[in-house]
């Protein structure tokens, strides 16, 4: 007899790209078996007849017609998919988990498992993987010590103001094993330079905030691999851009000095945070930045626009992350819930004007990742995510592109199309099933009764 477990009140799954294969030699029997389960194809935009879903060393060994697959046996662990319908494993392509005991499990929870830690402690992610045969922890890159160019504000970034020292902190990050550079908002242009030119030499990628002394198409026309939060992109195209690099610059030139007393940054930082993301949305206008559109049409530019944290107002944000707060200790609540102390930094016109920024963007063929931020205001682990999803939709995508978001572009974006994003034969067996159709309402991802990592099952409901 087979080891058979029932997954109860499951209606809904995800869709894989391969066929149902019958194998012309017999497969050994599966160690997991998926039976009468609807995928959710990503890749042709629809869901599949219920098939069996064999898997084997973590990976997807057959999808078969019911009871045409592998046969089962006495190790075979079998779960019953009727009426569920399962898609890959999601990708938080923008988070940061520095704590395992209270982050990790959450994000299998919440489906999502593989991350994108946007800013770490890269030991602490080589200690957790080697010990992920016996603790379940989603798969991840790190850039490890975020490099920007004031003085260090918490332990995962790091400070470069000169070419000599971004190189070597690029350096000393090569050396400790990052799998790319995630760069920082105040980076002068030189420190940038550096760090484009050694990333190059090294064959690593960097990411993250478009520095403020710079255009985002020349980010791009250096390499930068993805842009987060839309930084740049406003201030590019506007006809307040030229003059809020200039105050930009003037604001942050005293204070990039160790002996700056740190309680004296907030509230420039805040101004310039202002400077460089809303008010530069006042005269947003693409015929200011030709460049920068004629960039994302010639060439594949991923972004992450984070639009829990970006895409509107504190009374929005808060509506969303204070349900969550009570399942996080105190510490985090500061970091989660929007300031209400601090002065309103989104107007109706700036938001429709972002809006209308995202729609320029996608038309001209940015590819989006999706990504939390959390926890950041307005985000909150795990769910954070399933936030973006709907927010992506809302801003104009079908529910279909926002899930595409956040498995296939996911992994095209990391180089992991071949074993990852979709459901096929030979991929990973990184798996959610759901109680509802995503291509209906993309909320049903929230609709998880299980969940499947490197082939065990770790998560069901």
């Amino acid at each position: 007899m087979t080891k058979k477990m029932t997954i109860l009140g499951v209606a809904a799954g995800l869709a894989a790209s391969a066929t149902a294969c019958g194998p012309s030699t017999p497969l050994p029997p599966p160690e997991l078996l998926l039976t009468s389960v609807r995928i959710v194809d990503v890749e042709r935009g629809e869901i599949r007849d219920p098939v069996d879903l064999s898997i084997r060393a973590g990976r997807i060994q057959s999808i078969d017609p019911p009871g045409e697959g592998p046969a089962p046996d006495s190790t075979t662990q079998e779960l019953d998919g009727s009426g569920t319908f399962a898609i890959p494993g999601l990708h938080d392509m923008h988070t940061h988990l520095w704590s395992r005991s209270e982050l990790a499990q959450t994000y299998l929870r919440y489906g999502i498992t593989s991350i994108r830690d946007m800013g770490g402690a890269l030991d602490n992610w080589v200690a957790w993987e080697a010990e992920a045969d016996s603790i379940p922890v989603p798969r991840a890159t790190n850039p490890g010590t975020i490099i920007d160019g004031l003085q260090s504000v918490s332990f995962f970034f790091t400070e470069a103001r000169t070419a000599d020292a971004a190189t070597a902190r690029v350096d000393q990050l090569h050396a400790s094993g990052v799998d790319f550079i995630k760069i920082y908002s105040r980076l002068t242009d030189e420190a940038f330079f550096a760090i484009a030119a050694r990333a190059r030499e090294l064959g690593l990628e960097f990411a993250g905030h478009v520095p403020y002394s710079i255009p985002a198409s020349r980010a791009l026309e250096e390499g930068m691999r993805s842009i987060e939060h839309f930084t740049g992109i406003a201030l590019e195209c506007s006809t307040q851009g030229p003059a809020n690099r200039r105050r930009i610059a003037d604001i942050l030139a005293p204070l990039q000095s160790d002996s700056v007393d740190r309680s004296l940054l907030v509230d420039p930082l805040q101004e310039v945070y202002q400077l460089e993301r809303w008010t530069p949305l006042d005269s947003y206008d693409t015929t200011e930045c030709p460049d920068l559109m004629q960039q994302i049409e010639m060439h594949e530019v991923w972004m992450t626009p984070t639009l829990v944290v970006t895409g509107d107002g504190p009374a929005a944000k808060a509506s969303r992350v204070e349900p969550h707060l009570p399942d996080w200790p105190d510490w985090m609540h500061g970091m989660m819930r929007p300031d209400e102390s601090t002065p309103l930094l989104e107007t109706a016109e700036r938001i429709a004007n972002l809006r209308q920024m995202f729609a320029d963007l996608d038309a001209r063929g940015v590819r989006w990742l999706a990504g939390s931020d959390a926890p950041n205001p307005g985000s909150a682990p795990g769910i954070g995510l399933h936030h973006e999803l709907q927010l992506l939709v809302d801003f104009g995508l079908t529910p279909l592109e926002s899930l595409r978001a956040a498995t296939l572009h996911a992994a095209e974006f990391e180089g992991r199309a071949e074993t990852s994003g979709s459901l096929a034969v030979g991929k990973d067996a990184d798996i959610v099933l759901l109680a509802a159709d995503p291509l209906v309402d993309i909320s049903n991802t929230q609709s998880i009764r299980g969940v499947i990592l490197r082939g065990r099952l770790v998560q069901s409901r």
